[in-house]
Formats: structure tokens, C-alpha cells, sequence
């Protein structure tokens, strides 16, 4: 029974590392250009009100 619970998630976890792998790739790779080209204060602002956010979020929780 273990065995075929296995084997029929195999084809998903698989699925699923790929697009992980190819989406990791595709964002450093939208990052690099992007710093290229413009400042990083757009990714600061946003991380720092997520980082406030998420702080604030989890205090109260």
C-alpha cells in the first residue's frame, strides 16, 4: 500500500520541483536585469512594509 502511495506521488512532487526550479529562474533572472537597469528602492519600500506588516500581523495573532 506504501509503495503505490509513492509511486503515485512521484509524477506530482516532480511537477512541482520543476516549476519551483524554472519560477527560481526566471525571477533571479528578472532581478539581475532589473538592477541593471533601476535602483532596487521599489523592492526596499516593498519588503520593508511587508517585513511591518507581517511583524504586526504576527504580534497580534
Amino acid at each position: 500500500m506504501a509503495i503505490g502511495v509513492a509511486h503515485g506521488l512521484r509524477g506530482p512532487l516532480l511537477a512541482g520541483s520543476l516549476a519551483a526550479c524554472v519560477a527560481a529562474y526566471l525571477a533571479t533572472r528578472y532581478l539581475v536585469r532589473y538592477s541593471d537597469t533601476r535602483t532596487l528602492i521599489t523592492f526596499a519600500v516593498y519588503y520593508t512594509l511587508a517585513g511591518v506588516g507581517s511583524l504586526a500581523y504576527f504580534t497580534m495573532a
